[in-house]
């Protein structure tokens, strides 16, 4: 079959396809036009029905492609638009990490990093420390209990840190009174306005 006969038979329907894979004219348009560009160049099937699944391949994976694209570029930009990389989080976190390995004892720090980080299971620890299984099971869950202590306590104190930044409302000007009693005893009271100063 030749590509005139190919684009006359199929084009509408790769068209409607298209059309509901990209949602926009000018897209599906291009993509059908993509299409038939790599079919002037490749091997299409000989048959009608298998021609045209050709064909709906090449706009899927068109399509998919443009939208990959479209992605990359977007997170491009948005990455572009923001100032700039701050690593002091992730700085912080390793610290925060770091320092509560560092509250282990030595036993429980190796025990902790060969089965959490390394991914060793007690038994091939036990072998290698030289101690029984239960011993390297006995560790982890105190060191578990540690690191939870840890990080609630780091939990505490940043939420700390956050509510001692946060400005607390100032209270309203009190308003002053101002009291005298009169030679004849009665006794008077004068409110100022808060905003008044002597």
């Amino acid at each position: 079959m030749t590509l005139v006969a190919l684009f006359d038979r199929h084009q509408a329907r790769l068209y409607r396809f298209a059309l509901r894979l990209s949602g926009s004219d000018e897209e599906a348009e291009d993509l059908v036009q993509d299409a038939f560009v790599r079919a002037a160049r490749a091997r299409v099937p000989e048959d009608d029905e298998a021609a045209l699944r050709w064909l709906v391949r090449v706009v899927e994976n068109l399509a998919r492609d443009r939208w990959r694209r479209r992605v990359v570029r977007e997170t491009f930009a948005r990455g572009r638009r923001s100032e700039t990389y701050d690593p002091r989080p992730t700085l912080d976190a390793a610290a925060t990490v770091r320092a509560a390995l560092a509250s282990l004892s030595p036993r429980q720090r190796a025990i902790v990093v060969r089965h959490h980080l390394d991914g060793e299971d007690a038994a091939a620890i036990a072998a290698t420390l030289g101690i029984a299984p239960v011993t390297v099971r006995w560790h982890l869950a105190a060191a578990r209990k540690r690191l939870l202590a840890w990080a609630l306590l780091t939990i505490v104190v940043i939420a700390t840190a956050l509510l001692v930044q946060r400005p607390t409302p100032a209270p309203p000007p009190a308003a002053r009174h101002i009291q005298c009693t009169t030679p004849g005893g009665t006794r008077v009271v004068w409110t100022l306005d808060p905003d008044f100063h002597m």
